[in-house]
């Protein structure tokens, strides 16, 4: 038994399918080298605004005029030859093509930031450094899950 009491407020947890964004930087035609932005309104499983933060949302926003290419298998012969290489040389081909490749995911995304205005909104900034087109990939982050 006890004298005191204590209120809680209980809410349903965000859902994905749900969930809109919406805003400029979803649009075609904004500036180069300018800021873009939209936002994410976390919505619960009835289609309710979320009234508090702290969710966890991964976006990713890929320039599509910028294409990475698959890996090249070698051949049986150019196995042999790489293999024929001493270590410090292939050690060095392998670092190059890993930089290659880092540089050029670097340039295909686009960074973002993002803003929890702890009210259920999300707000996402990115700058794109010229003109492209690209695709914005939203995923709402659950128990680790996308």
């Amino acid at each position: 038994m006890t004298i005191t009491s204590a209120e809680f407020t209980y809410f349903l947890n965000t859902k994905a399918d749900q969930t809109i964004a919406f805003g400029p930087g979803l649009l075609e035609g904004n500036h180069v080298d300018g800021e873009a932005m939209f936002y994410i309104q976390a919505r619960n499983a009835e289609g309710e605004n979320r009234t508090t933060g702290a969710d966890d949302f991964k976006v990713t926003i890929r320039r599509l005029d910028i294409e990475i290419p698959e890996e090249e298998a070698m051949d049986d012969k150019q196995k042999k030859a790489f293999d024929a290489l001493p270590e410090e040389e292939r050690k060095a081909i392998i670092d190059r093509k890993a930089a290659e490749r880092k540089a050029l995911e670097d340039k295909v995304l686009i960074p973002v930031r993002i803003t929890d205005h702890e009210d259920g909104t999300y707000l996402v900034k990115y700058k794109a450094p010229e003109e492209c087109k690209c695709e914005v990939q939203i995923a709402f982050v659950d128990e680790g899950k996308e």
